[in-house]
């Protein structure tokens, strides 16, 4: 997720101020190699509390447009890394313990306090992923 970040910033630097609604369908896990934000032990990456505190170090040099940040709508969608661990075929080990944790950390701890975007912007949906398009009007 963290890449998306620099493409929306590009993106919403070069937008007039108008709102810009962005949904994210994911496990809201960065992985990908040992700096990434993994959460849960599977990949051995960086943990929540190193995240935060890393936080604006691994951002601010390469985000240009912060404040345009502030006329998004985020709408998170979680899909479950357990299911598609085991939709792959893989043995999951155990279940991602805290994933209120991952999800309270997207939502007001990235979007609503480094982003500052309002709380109301930022919304976090259950259940698959058509309800939450629905839900977000969409």
């Amino acid at each position: 997720m963290l890449g998306t970040l620099v493409l929306l910033d590009s993106y919403l630097g070069s937008q007039s101020g108008a709102m810009t609604d962005v949904i994210y369908i994911s496990d809201l896990i960065q992985q990908g190699d040992l700096r990434g934000y993994d959460f849960t032990d599977y990949a051995r990456g960086k943990t929540l509390q190193q995240c935060r505190e890393n936080l604006g170090h691994d951002l601010d040099p390469v985000l240009h447009h912060r404040e345009a940040f502030k006329t998004t709508r985020i709408h998170l969608v979680p899909i479950g890394l357990d299911a598609i661990l085991r939709g792959s075929g893989k043995k999951t080990g155990p279940a991602v313990r805290n994933s209120d944790e991952i999800k309270a950390f997207w939502q007001r701890e990235v979007f609503g306090g480094f982003f500052q975007i309002p709380a109301e912007q930022v919304q976090v949906f259950q259940g698959d992923i058509e309800g939450a398009l629905k839900a977000s009007g969409l």
